[in-house]
């Protein structure tokens, strides 16, 4: 099938028929050749109201001044992360490591001048799993900005968000700087690591002799064979001790997944730029996983078109909510999270249909499949998917699920790209460490349960927060509070600050270590820096210190386990550290061979409720640009606007405009349904408060708007409401958003069915950049054009006009200059004599 035209709009229209009327937003084009659609940044915007054009007559930067006044962040708050770059990078503690890290030595090369940048190679281990590779620069031995590494595979050049915010983490002020021991008679006191030292070996003298019995670590989920390698070592020592991994970010529906249908778990890798059909199944593919900057570079270059040949990719997007790559969608519906799984069974249905025989399996697993029948399941637009899949041809469409879903879902997935020939082409597996497999609900349950139990005499933390993200109903942080607990930490946090000894750890650019990405890439860490606040040591070497190994040095370990890896070469260790990356990968894809028996048992099982109602709401609790919350305090996340409500510095629940009116719980200021003499219109926006029921457990929250959600679903975004965080993250006198582990069931759910949410007769202040800069409709600095119009019209040569006063005067007009406003512009007209044609110019 020509990808001139969807399926779904196949016979209804022409594939070059204007559907879209002009407006004064975006101006349209005479001929009906496309665009003119009218497009609006927020529902304020949409309304058009007297208050919001007041609104725009005093935004930033004529507001800048009010920057003096009150607020709900003050300014020293939000800069405080800027005052730590200018002032924290000075303190007489800055110094270069020890150790030589290519091409420093702690001696200064020749080569430094003062001012002028040096450029160094490490990487980053990613939340949950995964790393990128990094090129930091730095300026005298101080790392100031950060940028992808062109010859890692997963970078290629580029960076997250998170990597380019890290260097804030180094030179955060409120950071710990030195050990800190509760002291049952006399509370927290100051210590020092040889405090600690002496401490711990008196101490853990007792685990050497029962085994280990008693003793639990829990480490944050992190790809690094050096730590694996130290955590082997520590537990042959203590043979009796429990190791447990923790992401309290993590949903694991997606590895349980790739476990069931291959018997094997494995990291799923797309190569989109081979892919004419996507399907994604409330999937973000492009931002917050560990591929996604692959993802997004593939991606866009299928969606590239410079000329009128150039084939473009078609994604499909069903999703509760609005993200990055639901926002590029072709064709998109917003459909409750607990749905969802209903359009993977009739998405399949449809499939196996269309292939026949070979989806036997399948097919009847999915035909015993349930799910409630209801509006939301659009017949036409599911075999709009199959058809277009099937059109790709084999190994050119690619089907994908996302965090939230269950391994059932993520199975049947699986197994459509199995039939559908994707695997090893638009798709493909790597294999994942031990701890990276496992389950982070799993093991903050099991924890959570040998504490109340009794069964802990000793829990070692490594830079993990479960006293703050942990779900409420374990009550992690009163049960660890009853055992002698050890917390690593770079930042301070609720769990370091309630536990026996808070140990102030590195962060990643001043330690030694290794990552290895989600397609295999093993990546050395490397410290730019030596500590800013010294003593101070990262996991493996507290780890190594516990065990009572001799060398405890960073560098040492992590050499020492690199030999086994990449042999025993000084000029391949050298090369491993100045380009970034291993000589060789740590995992490779190899052959992924489903199994389409035990696919189909798990489709089989998989029973769909019925729709959400106002009266018993979806819950999606999902996590954002501070994940689980460690990235809290860095200032500059904070600002950057979410996706869709562009909202700063909190999170409040999101709801649908339909859904907000249903429970008349519409923002302050922008509805017309508030109840009479309740609130005061406020200057400016205002959420209205309501208490979230969630099996039993409340919370209030502000509520928020979002255009293009599913109706009757509210999603929560984790990692706000700190308590113990910092100066930018919040404390317990002021906090920085809310905490969604007030109401987030425990067992890995990241969606809930059946909750409720009532006015609390309260209001409360939303930040949001939605309408800032708004152009006022003066031009169009966007063109949109249909496909079709493109392939008939985009290779038409230009136009050329001449003025009627300078004859040799000319203005060529290109397709898209004719989709604006330079359609109608006068000719621009030169005053200066060309010497070369003898026109103006």
């Amino acid at each position: 099938m020509s990808h001139d035209q969807c399926p779904s709009t196949k016979g209804s229209m022409t594939p070059d028929s204007n559907r879209r009327q002009p407006d004064r937003v975006n101006g349209g084009l005479a001929g009906g050749l496309g665009g003119g659609a009218k497009y609006w940044r927020s529902v304020e915007e949409y309304a058009d109201s007297g208050e919001f054009r007041d609104f725009l007559e005093r935004e930033f930067p004529a507001n800048a001044s009010e920057l003096a006044g009150p607020s709900r962040r003050s300014f020293m708050k939000v800069m405080g992360a800027s005052f730590a770059l200018a002032g924290a990078a000075t303190i007489p503690g800055c110094r270069r490591p020890d150790h030589k890290i290519m091409p420093y030595s702690r001696e200064v090369p020749e080569d430094v001048v003062p001012g002028k940048s040096l450029f160094y190679a490490t990487s980053m281990a990613l939340p949950g799993g995964g790393a990128e590779g990094l090129v930091i620069e730095t300026h005298e031995g101080r790392p100031t900005k950060v940028e992808g590494n062109p010859l890692h595979p997963i970078n290629r050049g580029k960076s997250s968000v998170w990597s380019l915010s890290s260097v804030l983490g180094m030179y955060d002020p409120d950071r710990l700087k030195q050990p800190a021991y509760q002291n049952p008679a006399r509370g927290r006191l100051d210590a020092s690591w040889d405090d600690f030292a002496a401490w711990s070996k008196e101490h853990f003298a007792k685990y050497g002799e029962s085994g280990g019995e008693g003793l639990v670590v829990l480490a944050d989920k992190k790809s690094s064979p050096t730590r694996d390698a130290v955590r082997d070592r520590f537990l042959k020592k203590f043979p009796k001790a429990r190791w447990f991994v923790y992401d309290g970010g993590e949903s694991d529906g997606a590895t349980r997944g790739v476990a069931t249908a291959f018997g094997k778990s494995g990291h799923e890798i797309f190569s989109l730029s081979k892919a004419k059909v996507i399907v994604s199944l409330d999937r973000d593919f492009v931002e917050r996983e560990p591929g996604a900057i692959v993802n997004a570079r593939e991606f866009g270059a299928t969606r590239t078109v410079m000329t009128a040949a150039d084939e473009m990719s078609r994604l499909y997007m069903v999703e509760s909510g609005f993200s990055h790559a639901g926002s590029s969608a072709d064709h998109r519906l917003r459909v409750a999270p607990s749905r969802i799984g209903a359009y993977a069974i009739a998405i399949a249905r449809a499939v196996c249909e269309r292939i026949g025989r070979d989806a036997s399996a399948l097919a009847s697993a999915v035909a015993s499949a349930r799910f409630a029948p209801g509006p939301d399941i659009d017949e036409k637009f599911i075999n709009a998917v199959a058809d277009d899949l099937i059109a790709a041809g084999r190994g050119h469409s690619v089907l994908m699920a996302g965090a939230g879903q269950s391994a059932a879902v993520h199975a049947i997935v699986h197994g459509l790209n199995a039939l559908l020939g994707n695997i090893g082409s638009t798709v493909s597996y790597c294999q994942m460490s031990e701890d990276d497999a496992s389950s982070s609900a799993a093991s903050i349950a099991a924890v959570a349960d040998m504490l109340g139990a009794g069964r802990v005499t000793t829990l070692v933390m490594l830079s993990v927060n479960p006293a703050y993200d942990a779900p409420a109903e374990l009550d992690f942080a009163a049960r660890m509070a009853k055992t002698t607990t050890i917390t690593l930490s770079v930042d301070a946090n609720e769990t370091e600050s309630a536990s026996t000894w808070s140990l102030n750890g590195t962060h990643f650019l001043e330690s030694w270590g290794d990552t290895v990405a989600s397609d295999g890439t093993l990546a050395p860490v490397q410290p730019m820096i030596a500590p800013l606040y010294a003593p101070a040591h990262s996991d493996i070497e507290l780890l190594a210190m516990l065990a009572g190994e001799e060398v405890t040095d960073g560098h040492e370990i992590v050499k020492g386990v690199w030999k086994g890896l990449i042999g025993d070469s000084d000029k391949a260790w050298r090369r491993s550290l100045h380009d970034g990356v291993a000589p060789k990968a740590m995992y490779t894809s190899g052959a992924w061979t489903p199994n389409m028996g035990a696919i189909a048992t798990a489709a089989a099982s998989l029973s769909i409720g019925a729709a959400p109602t106002k009266d018993a709401l979806d819950v999606a609790f999902t996590a954002g640009r501070m994940h689980d919350g460690r990235f809290a305090n860095y200032a500059w996340l904070q600002e950057l606007p979410d996706v869709g409500t562009r909202v700063v510095w909190d999170n409040p629940a999101l709801v649908s405009p339909a859904t907000a009116r249903a429970l008349d719980l519409e923002p302050v200021g922008f509805s017309d349904s508030n109840p009479s003499g309740m609130y005061t219109k406020p200057k400016y926006p205002h959420a209205r408060v309501a208490t979230l029921t969630v099996n039993g457990r409340t919370m209030k929250v502000p509520v928020w708007i979002l255009p293009g959600m599913a109706d009757n679903t509210v999603i929560l975004q984790q990692g706000y409401g700190r308590r113990v965080c910092g100066h930018v993250g919040g404390n317990e006198a002021d906090p920085v958003g809310f905490n969604d582990a007030a109401v987030r069931p425990a067992g890995g759910v990241r969606v809930a069915s059946g909750a409720k949410l009532a006015d609390a007769s309260e209001t409360y202040m939303i930040a949001s950049t939605q309408n800032h800069w708004s152009m006022e409709s003066r031009t169009a600095i966007v063109r949109s054009v249909d496909l079709a119009a493109w392939k008939k019209h985009g290779d038409v040569p230009p136009t050329v006009e001449h003025d009627h006063i300078y004859a040799s005067t000319s203005k060529e007009l290109s397709f898209a200059e004719k989709l604006g406003e330079l359609s109608h512009t006068p000719p621009n007209i030169g005053i200066y004599d060309n010497p070369y044609n003898e026109s103006k110019v």
